[in-house]
């Protein structure tokens, strides 16, 4: 990162010392704790162990990170970034570019439940309440979570399961909840589903780093200054032969 980045992130299902409500559990199903205090992957440990760290010390430990989401948001600023309980330690619905002179991104960490992975919900009320934290006021510009919403980047391979993974629940909040619909909304967990997508109102792009054929290229795009009335613009990223192909967007 060079001097004048901000480095804003959420975490995401597999981030499990991060979600306070399933670390003891994941935590016994993935590793143990040997006498030299080396952690160790098994998935069927012979004894229940405490952690050796907390989910609020996994969280402390993202001190490279401008805004640490989790159901909060950040207001960046063109002077630097002003926090709306960005650290995810409380709310704050940031506020609208115009408004403040700034991009305000606000991000969660869940999904529809997924196995027994973090961050997990269950499809219907849970998700609709969790959507509902989700500020509807017009203050949003950039809406970040860790799974998509349905009909957008959400496609499963057929080995995988096959149908769609999103959310209904979030896309009914994008599209009829929201006053503004953000005009950007990143996303990835359905890792065959990386690219952009739009539906003529906001930009969705599902920025999964590992494909089904090794890693994809980061999506770069510019999003335009309040007295700039033109639409996102999605960067197209130099790839290798074997690399997917530069996300560009589609109806």
């Amino acid at each position: 990162m060079t001097d004048g980045s901000f480095l804003v992130t959420c975490a995401g299902n597999h981030d499990l010392a991060l979600d306070a409500n399933s670390w003891f559990i994941n935590y016994n199903r993935f590793f143990i704790t040997t006498s030299d205090g080396l952690e160790v992957h098994q998935r069927q440990p012979s004894a229940l162990q405490q952690p050796p760290y907390t989910s609020e010390q996994a969280r402390a430990a993202l001190t490279n990170a401008t805004a640490y989401l989790c159901d909060t948001s950040v207001t960046i600023p063109f002077n630097g970034p002003t926090n709306g309980g960005g650290d995810g330690s409380g709310g704050g619905s940031g506020g609208s570019s115009a408004k403040k002179g700034g991009v305000a991104i606000y991000g969660s960490p869940y999904q529809p439940e997924h196995q027994s992975w973090a961050f997990n919900l269950k499809r219907g009320a849970e998700c609709a309440k969790k959507w509902s934290q989700i500020p509807t006021d017009g203050s949003v510009d950039i809406l970040m979570t860790h799974g998509p919403a349905i009909g957008h980047g959400d496609q499963m391979r057929a080995d995988n399961g096959g149908g769609r993974a999103g959310c209904v629940d979030l896309y009914k909040t994008i599209t009829t909840a929201m006053q503004r619909a953000p005009p950007v909304h990143c996303f990835g967990h359905v890792h065959e589903g990386y690219g952009v997508t739009t539906n003529g109102t906001t930009v969705y792009m599902n920025a999964s780093t590992l494909g089904s054929k090794g890693m994809n290229p980061p999506i770069v795009f510019d999003f335009p200054l309040p007295a700039i009335q033109s639409p996102v613009t999605v960067v197209p990223v130099t790839v290798t032969a074997t690399s997917a192909a530069s996300p560009k967007p589609k109806s």
